[in-house]
């Protein structure tokens, strides 16, 4: 795929939204569909971003005249975007990627039923899998209606441990994704927060939870009555990237640079994250244990060859979605 264009042919006229496994592309993707959007219609068009996650200081929306991320400070953010805590309690703990507790529950409530009331025409959104199922939980009719709204462009890596060790980088490091003249290699040119410890300690016993909230739900989730395209993550390296041009678009309602610009990619990053995490190879070695139980369950949608993982969307199930999961599994208790 060598532009937008062909990522938005795949919806055969539907509104698009984006899905996947993380550190996949998907922000990259988000964003550049979004920029599309604007520069490419007369409608006003709502940014809402990761709308399921949970930080409070940072992904906080606002919903007049149109609903949309409110723009970032770094002020207001602070440290703990997987890790933090909504309350001292210990049953009242939170994740960013919300799987714990029914206060994380009750704390998303009134942001899903501003959408509600507002509706999905030109909003532009990224949601992973595990989210449905917290977002089924809370809404069942309107977690059905979101999957059936849109054309979900899932976006997955073909290199899964490198996916695997990234997003592990990321949740110890409380660090995603880097702009500007940030440096993955220097922390002191780290801007937009993160951990800058020189290493940082990998619990191995969350890879399982990991490979099942990413890999295992695919086939529940989407099936072929969800419109969907899955998409490996060199096959958009090649679509220019838009921002440049975007930014000469008059757009009053869009959110600041920092929701609205690609992140950096550094061909670096693998070295760095092996020499930066504490007990990753144990993590891996669990990681693969499931994955591979997770894949020779899957009727061939996903195979794997060695360390590559293919995963083929003509071999999606028939049948409705299944959103059913414990949420209430804290992710960084789960062990196996």
């Amino acid at each position: 795929m060598k532009k937008t264009e062909d990522i938005i042919s795949l919806a055969n006229g539907k509104p698009l939204a984006v899905t996947g496994i993380g550190r996949s592309g998907t922000s990259f993707i988000n964003r550049q569909l979004y920029r599309h959007a604007v520069m490419n219609s007369s409608e006003p068009q709502g940014f809402l971003e990761e709308f399921m996650r949970l930080s409070r200081g940072i992904y906080e929306y606002q919903w007049e005249p149109i609903p949309r991320v409110k723009d970032f400070s770094q002020e207001s953010a602070y440290g703990g975007y997987l890790f933090s805590a909504l309350s001292n309690k210990s049953n009242k703990r939170y994740s960013g990627f919300n799987l714990t507790t029914d206060e994380a529950l009750e704390y998303l409530r009134p942001r899903i039923e501003k959408l509600k009331k507002h509706g999905l025409d030109n909003l532009h959104l990224k949601i992973f899998p595990i989210d449905f199922c917290v977002l089924h939980k809370i809404d069942e009719e309107f977690c059905k209606e979101l999957l059936y709204h849109y054309h979900w462009i899932f976006l997955y890596r073909e290199d899964w441990k490198d996916a695997f060790s990234s997003l592990l980088f990321g949740a110890t490091r409380d660090k995603f994704h880097f702009y500007d003249d940030e440096d993955i290699m220097n922390t002191d040119t780290w801007k937009y927060g993160g951990a800058k410890d020189s290493k940082s300690f990998v619990n191995p016993y969350t890879a399982t939870a990991i490979m099942d909230q990413s890999y295992g739900m695919i086939n529940s989730i989407f099936t072929k009555e969800v419109s969907c395209s899955i998409i490996e993550m060199q096959e958009i390296k090649e679509i220019p990237d838009n921002h440049d041009e975007f930014l000469n678009v008059n757009c009053p309602y869009r959110p600041n640079d920092f929701w609205t610009q690609s992140p950096k990619m550094f061909s670096n990053k693998k070295e760095f994250t092996n020499q930066a995490l504490i007990n990753l190879d144990k993590a891996k070695v669990r990681a693969e244990k499931r994955l591979k139980q997770l894949v020779a369950g899957s009727d061939g949608l996903m195979t794997l060859d060695g360390d590559s993982l293919r995963i083929d969307d003509s071999k999606l199930r028939y049948g409705e979605p299944y959103l059913e999961y414990n949420v209430g599994t804290p992710f960084l208790e789960y062990n196996t």
